[in-house]
């Protein structure tokens, strides 16, 4: 008997997306999110897009808010991303 086994998809365009708690750390928040770049492009995956998000009140389920949550989610699937990968 054989056993049919779906082929795994591979991961090839990721929308990063950073996260910072304080104004003053929107500089930093980008830096590292260059940093995450890089990481991720040695992973031979293509980055299609990115975001700097300012979070003022931590949401236990999503970090961000439902509403910013659900903006990020449609702009990386606008951009065809196969993943999403958070920096924060």
């Amino acid at each position: 008997m054989f056993d049919v086994r779906e082929k795994p998809r591979m991961v090839e365009r990721a929308f990063l997306i950073g996260v910072y708690f304080d104004r003053s750390d929107a500089d930093e928040a980008e830096s590292l999110l260059d940093e995450l770049a890089e990481l991720v492009g040695t992973l031979g995956i293509g980055i299609v897009g990115r975001a700097c998000v300012f979070v003022r009140d931590r949401n236990t389920r999503y970090l961000t808010g439902t509403g910013k949550c659900d903006e990020l989610i449609d702009r990386a699937k606008e951009l065809d991303a196969d993943c999403i990968v958070f920096d924060n």
